[in-house]
This record gives structure tokens, sequence and C-alpha cells, in this order.
């Protein structure tokens, strides 16, 4: 189905509970359409939420949808001194949170919708979880 990413971000925002990390949200005013189911779009975004309050010390995590033709979803956080990027989405182990799947399932449910999902750690001091949406053709 073609939705927008605000709208799975609206989902995700209801899956990801309030405990732990602050969360902040940031929707486009205009998105594109991307190819998704919005459960699995927002679960997988729920696990990335999980993951990055996993990693932070406290810190803020920032989900972004991009807009001006990008049809991905970001989520920023500051990667606390015992994070390690290593076999992130090697492990079926789910962080804690309430999505209850761990990345490797997420980027598995992200690929069977055509998209992807990756980490970006070129930043040390912020790392960003990306989920890439294939838009309509």
């Amino acid at each position: 189905d073609a939705l927008p990413i605000s709208q799975i971000l609206d989902h995700a925002r209801d899956l990801a509970g309030t405990d732990g990390a602050p969360i902040h949200f940031q929707f486009p005013e205009v998105s594109a359409p991307v190819q998704a189911d919005l459960a699995r779009a927002a679960l997988v975004v729920a696990s990335m939420i999980d993951q990055g309050r996993a990693c932070t010390a406290q810190q803020p995590v920032n989900v972004t949808g991009l807009a001006a033709g990008k049809s991905e979803i970001a989520v920023r956080f500051v990667p606390g001194p015992h994070s390690s990027a290593t076999g992130m989405f090697d492990s079926y182990r789910a962080a804690r949170g309430p999505s209850g799947i761990a990345l490797r399932t997420a980027r598995a449910l992200m690929e069977l919708q055509h998209g992807t999902l990756t980490l970006d750690t070129a930043q040390p001091d912020t790392w960003t979880l990306r989920a890439r949406f294939a838009t309509e053709q």
C-alpha cells in the first residue's frame, strides 16, 4: 500500500511508548508516498527506537521522516560509552522496548517490503539507523 511517511511515524510513535530515553519526532510537511505495510513499517521504526534507547545514556532519540523526495525514516541517537555497532544486526535478541523485535528481524521486514535498514556510524558521536522504503513507480 502507498503510505505517507508521516502515517508510519504516527503509528510508530504509538508503539514506542514513553519508558526510557525521550523521543523527539519530526514529521515531514510533505512526503512522497512509500510502498509499505503500515503495521510492519511501524514495527520496524519502533524497533529502531528501542535500539536507540538501548544504546544511549538517557539522551534524546530523534526520529525524523525525511521529505524532499527521500523515502526514509532516520533514528538518530548518541551512543553510550559501552555501545558497540559490531553485530548490531546479527542477533535475534531484541533490545528492551515495546517493539519486541530485534534489528535483524526489522531488517528482514524491510527487505520483504523492498526496502533497506542500515546503521551509519560515520559520526562517532551520533549514530543513525535508516529505514529506506520503496517508492511508487
